[in-house]
Parts: structure tokens; sequence; C-alpha cells
């Protein structure tokens, strides 16, 4: 199961789909057979440009039958960013869903609940699955080990990080190296070491690759006697092929006997787990985890979000109206955007406490709530 690509366990999801289904969808298009989709959903087609092809069909066409299978902009915009790059899929929402200042006054908010960046961890909602999470890449951080986060837009990644960030600066034997740049499709060798050396405090580089290198390893052993150590990559979906091996390369070369000089903690999108398979040497020396399913904590987060604006969640919303949101959240993002979507159809009915009838009104099925939402509901609950 752990194999499977995010094409396949997205397929395996849910019970209207199917390979069958799929080609039936992107009938008359080249390429599209039952057994070419087979194939790209197990990683296997050699040629990079049928396969692009297929993908490029399935991302144009799948949005829309999701649709009217009952699922939301929402869900849909989760799970296909999970299968497709961005220049493959194009979000159907793009922007958030925000609260105004009537909006926020109406519901006794202090401010919009969702648009709250965490000032400290107190602010942070962390479910147990997710400490969990966090506590196995500090433990990488802390033993120099080689590991990737993965996880949908909107999973927690930015947040993890920032709790991570703010580890390592409760920890002064704890050090982590993160390169920013905003294209990761050219990251080099070179640029990662002179990035890490500037980081140690060395200016004075050496011209040559192999020099630099030699460098790095003299001044990373000096540090690592007082200091752990760990390089962190976000966004490593969108590194070009070369530089991963390269970053296996750094964790290897960067010790002496028995003792590592250097972690790695990669973040990014479960697109790349795709990208691992092609790569057995890193995916058999990389631990890979995964950012847990929200579902089950989402009510959980809308209570503590809510509670951070001064709001209460059981005065705002009944169970009902609770379950409709919940089961359309596979992310904090995208509950975000459900719950301030649901408020505001409360607002536009003149109410203060959202029940599930207000969903399914005229105006809550305008929102992308009522009668597909109910569909949803009862399939997850049947499943």
């Amino acid at each position: 199961m752990n194999n499977q690509t995010p094409l396949q366990v997205f397929i395996n999801k849910y019970p209207f789909l199917s390979l069958r289904v799929l080609e039936n969808l992107c009938k008359n298009e080249p390429n599209c057979s039952k057994s070419s989709i087979g194939l790209l959903a197990n990683n296997k087609i050699d040629d990079a440009q049928k396969a692009a092809s297929i993908r490029q069909v399935l991302a144009d066409k799948l949005p829309q039958f999701l649709l009217s299978q009952g699922l939301t902009n929402t869900t849909i915009d989760a799970e296909l960013s999970a299968i497709f790059t961005d220049k493959e899929y194009k979000k159907m929402i793009s922007a958030r869903t925000a609260l105004n200042k009537n909006q926020q006054r109406w519901f006794g908010f202090s401010q919009d609940p969702f648009a709250l960046s965490p000032n400290s961890r107190e602010e942070i909602f962390l479910s147990p699955a997710l400490h969990n999470v966090f506590d196995r890449v500090k433990e990488a951080i802390k033993y120099q080990h080689f590991v990737a986060v993965t996880g949908p837009v909107g999973s927690g990644k930015t947040t993890l990080r920032m709790m991570l960030e703010d580890e390592v600066m409760q920890n002064p034997s704890l050090r982590l190296i993160c390169p920013e740049t905003f294209d990761m499709s050219k990251v080099t060798a070179s640029a990662i070491m002179r990035e890490m050396l500037e980081e140690l405090g060395e200016y004075r580089l050496p011209r040559s690759p192999v020099a630099q290198a030699k460098k790095l390893k003299q001044v990373i052993a000096e540090k690592s006697a007082t200091q752990r150590i760990s390089l962190l990559f976000d966004e490593v979906h969108r590194l070009n092929e070369f530089t991963l091996p390269t970053l296996k390369n750094f964790w290897e070369m960067l010790r002496e006997g028995f003792s590592r000089y250097l972690g790695i903690v990669l973040l990014g999108q479960p697109q790349f787990e795709t990208e691992l398979i092609k790569m057995p040497e890193i995916k058999e020396r990389l631990e890979l985890i995964k950012m847990p399913k929200f579902e089950d904590s989402a009510i959980a987060y809308l209570d503590h979000r809510l509670k951070l604006v001064g709001g209460n969640m059981r005065e705002l919303f009944d169970d009902e109206a609770l379950d409709i949101i919940a089961s359309q959240s596979a992310t904090p993002l995208a509950l975000g955007n459900i719950a301030n979507s649901a408020l505001l159809v409360a607002f536009t009915e003149e109410e203060k406490v959202i029940d599930g009838s207000i969903l399914q009104s005229e105006a809550g099925i305008k929102a992308g709530f009522g009668r597909k939402t109910s569909q949803v509901l009862k399939m997850k609950k049947a499943g």
C-alpha cells in the first residue's frame, strides 16, 4: 500500500472511479486507453512525453467529472493537487474565502478566524497525529537522519516548518540551514555548498566544486563538535532530477567513521513520492513521513481557530453543519475556506447560528453545500 502512486491511491479511494471510468472520461484522446492509464498509475510508462500527455488529459477532464459525483471545489483541489503539478492542474479555488469586518462583528469575532498567522506555539493547533510527525522530524534533526515529509497543499507543512525552526532556536546545540530560492528547479550542488558555507560563517570560498566540498566537510566537522547541523529543503517536489541525488551524496559524504555531520529534512507535496519510485537508491535511505489525514481532527481544529478570535463553535454550528464541514475538509486550508463559506451563507440569511438546513438552502447550494454535500457525506459514512 505504501508503494502506491498518488494516482493509484486516488482511484482506490472513491467507489465511482476505475481505470475503465477514466478511459471513458478521456475517450477520443490519444494514448488514453485503459491499459495506458493503468501503466501511468503504476509509474511504468518509459515514454515521458506519452506519460505527460495522459496526465494532462486527466488533469483537464477530472474536475468536472468529480463535481458531477458530488465532490466540492475544495475537495477536488486537495485531491488533484496531490496528483498533478501546478502546471498540469489549475486549482478551481485560487483565493481564500475571507470575512470582512462587518461579517466578523456579526458573529462576535475579533478578526477572521482563518486569517491568523500563529504568533507562538500556543496558537498552533497540534493534533496527536501531527504531534507525532513533529516528534519524528525533531528526532531526525537531533540524530541527523535523512527524512522527507509529504502532504497536499494546506495540510500543515508550513506550520510544521515553523515549529521545527522554533525548536531549533530554543536549542543552541541544534542548527537548521534552510536554503531559499524562487526557482527550485535550478538548484545545483555548488549553490547548496556555497549556501551552507556562508551560513556557517565562511565567505571566502574556493572556486572549484571539489575544493568547496573539501572545505565544507572540514568546516562542518569542526562545527559538529558543538552543534547538530541539518539542511531543510521546502517545496522539494520542484527540485530538478539531479539535486535529489546530490542531497543524498551530501548526507553520505559529510561523515567520518560512525560520526555523521549532517541531517537532511525535505518537505514537499505527494507527487514527490512518485519521483522517489524512480530513484530506489534514495528511497531505500530515506525515511518517508506523510502528513496525517486531517478529517478526524477537523472539528477540533475549527473549535481551536474560533476560540482564538472569541468564537464558540458549539453556539455557532449544530452537529449536522459540523458533519457537513468536516466531511469536505481534507486539509486545514480547505476547512478555513469551507467554514467561512458556511458563515457567509448564515450572514446572507441574517442568521447567527449555522445549521444543516441553512447549508442546504438555496444560498447554501450556491455556496457549494446542499444536495451534493449530503451525497458526499453519505458516501464517506458508508465507506
